[in-house]
């Protein structure tokens, strides 16, 4: 079966029905299915959430944004265009989901500075097999989804987990102020182990974002 969510309500009654007839489900956004994670090998419930696809919240004083998982990354880069911050990008397709890149702890232009994107998430908003909703992060007491500090990291029972530990509503990722001066360089090279050597020696610098 096929089920097109169109809210958290609707995936809620779609786990506990799951649940009670213990059906296998398997979240899906973009269809892309690169690395084979979202192919339903026994069969059940494919559980699609592409149209849960808004961007929720931009704080430009906090320097965080919660979106759903059907926003993609070309959808966050249009977005974002009208705010002084900016985003990674991954090697994705543009109309892939923001949200499972970051929770298979994928990799941006961003990373040599900020990390894998697992490390840029706040928090999440996620539906357990029992239809029960949990938050982690600082949104789990009311605060604003800036931080995932002090609570315990229990945002780490969602990442590289594949879905099988819950379904990921929202989730508050960072995002960081625009540079005002950014320059592109090419730098072509005939030896590949002084190649690597100078981009040992560049990273440890801290001068570059890529």
């Amino acid at each position: 079966a096929v089920v097109i969510a169109e809210s958290v309500e609707h995936i809620r009654q779609v786990l506990i029905e799951a649940s009670r007839t213990r059906t296998p489900g398997t979240p899906v956004v973009a269809n892309t299915n690169v690395g084979g994670l979202a192919i339903p090998e026994r069969g059940g419930i494919i559980l699609d959430l592409s149209k849960l696809n808004r961007v929720l919240e931009i704080n430009e004083q906090d320097l965080f944004a919660v979106i759903e998982p059907g926003v993609t990354w070309g959808q966050l880069r249009d977005v974002l265009r009208n705010h002084p911050l900016r985003f990674g990008y991954a090697l994705s397709p543009p109309d892939s989901s923001v949200l499972a890149n970051f929770l298979l702890d994928g990799l941006t232009n961003l990373s040599l500075r900020h990390g894998s994107t697992s490390d840029w998430i706040n928090g999440v908003e996620a539906v357990l097999s029992t239809g029960e909703v949990v938050r982690t992060g600082s949104a789990a007491f009311g605060a604003p989804w800036c931080t995932h500090s002090p609570l315990p990291g229990l945002t780490g029972l969602f990442i590289n987990l594949h879905g099988t530990t819950g379904i990921v509503t929202k989730m508050s990722v960072q995002v960081w102020p625009s540079r005002k001066l950014r320059r592109r360089y090419f730098l072509p090279c005939r030896d590949a182990a002084r190649a690597i050597g100078t981009m040992i020696r560049l990273a440890r610098q801290e001068l570059l974002d890529d």
